[in-house]
């Protein structure tokens, strides 16, 4: 008889993005294919809130590294109290999330934090932010936003672009060297105008500070 592996929780990071092609629901929480791949069951929490909700893969890439992901129905409401989405710049826009990550056959908990890091229990209105529409250049400032190893409490780390080149995939990636640890993978990367221009995918083992992104 073949033996199942144990049930493990790990974390990592995401951001939302508005989709208009759902009226119902406009928004989607993005992040990396390998925090969701091997997921049993996803759920996320408003890290300013009680209320964990259901959530299931929707896309996913395995080349790109990429997921997108999609409150239940029955779970949209509760994700939403006590704060609100500004979707009157919604082209092109997108709000940061962290999230948790499940990696082999586990269960992954999300959990969304406001723009600043800061929260709120009393209506919060998320702005969205603007992904950046060109690459980062060379030696530009970076900032990371996530949630290495788990916790409650939002990090930032800072860096500059080192490398523009393609993967063994030929998938455009971007090095920089601002620290990526586990449990930052899927969160936004902003630009010196503070818009999101990559999302943090991996780290080089054994190495320090050389952190890859995809550009967004």
């Amino acid at each position: 008889p073949g033996r199942r592996k144990p049930q493990r929780e790990s974390s990592g990071t995401g951001f939302l993005i508005s989709w208009d092609e759902d009226a119902h629901q406009p928004i989607r929480i993005i992040t990396n294919a390998h925090v969701v791949r091997n997921a049993s069951t996803v759920r996320a929490r408003a890290s300013f809130g009680p209320h964990v909700v259901s959530c299931h893969v929707e896309w996913l890439s395995l080349p790109l590294d990429l997921a997108l992901l999609r409150i239940t129905e029955g779970d949209w409401s509760d994700f939403c109290k006590g704060w609100s989405f500004d979707l009157a710049a919604a082209d092109g826009a997108a709000s940061p999330v962290a999230m948790s990550e499940d990696g082999t056959n586990n269960t992954a908990t999300d959990a969304l934090n406001n723009g600043n890091g800061s929260s709120s229990s009393n209506n919060h209105v998320t702005k969205l932010l603007t992904l950046s529409t060109g690459l980062p250049k060379l030696d530009e400032n970076v900032t990371c936003v996530g949630f290495p190893q788990g916790g409650t409490q939002i990090s930032v780390t800072r860096g500059v672009v080192s490398r523009i080149d393609v993967d063994s995939q030929y998938v455009l990636r971007i090095q920089i060297d601002a620290a990526i640890n586990p449990g930052n993978s899927g969160g936004p990367v902003f630009d010196e105008q503070g818009q999101v221009v990559g999302i943090a995918s991996s780290h080089l083992r054994g190495a320090g500070n050389i952190g890859y992104i995809i550009p967004s």
